[in-house]
């Protein structure tokens, strides 16, 4: 899904809501690697 949104970053348009929801989802995954690469 980061890879994704990356390479399509210019041709977005995300509502602030839908950015809370996809940090929310990260930060509930347990700290560790997998967790610190998405926060990037």
């Amino acid at each position: 899904m980061v890879a994704w949104l990356r390479r399509h970053e210019r041709e977005l348009a995300l509502s602030p809501t839908v950015l809370g929801e996809l940090e929310y989802g990260i930060l509930l995954l347990p700290a560790g690697r997998r967790r610190t690469r998405l926060r990037l």
